[in-house]
């Protein structure tokens, strides 16, 4: 990513949402890269090879969402509405510690 480090690709509301109960680099380094998605991004993921997988299903509710809305980036969907979308993605662990070992890599098409 360039020298660019985590705190200056996240909002002072999405490192806030993260809170304390994530503090590994490589979930923050994801939901950076998560909320930095566009509408497109998402669609493609959506339309991949997990297209008919529980995953894939989600990323197309997403998507759904994301074009009806009139979403750009998935950062416009607000930090806790981002947090939740990327837990349920298993791109962060749970805050509340039910997920403590959720994977880390987002599935590339």
């Amino acid at each position: 990513m360039g020298g660019t480090t985590w705190s200056t690709r996240l909002t002072s509301a999405e490192i806030e949402t993260l809170g304390s109960n994530v503090h590994d680099a490589r979930h923050v380094d994801a939901f950076a890269e998560f909320v930095a998605m566009t509408t497109w991004d998402v669609e493609q993921r959506a339309d991949g090879p997990m297209m008919k997988t529980v995953a894939g299903t989600t990323w197309r509710g997403l998507s759904n969402l994301m074009q009806r809305r009139g979403y750009r980036v998935v950062r416009e969907l607000g930090a806790p509405a981002a947090a939740s979308w990327a837990v349920h993605l298993r791109i962060i662990p749970d805050v509340r510690g039910a997920r403590e070992d959720a994977p880390v890599t987002l599935p590339h098409a």
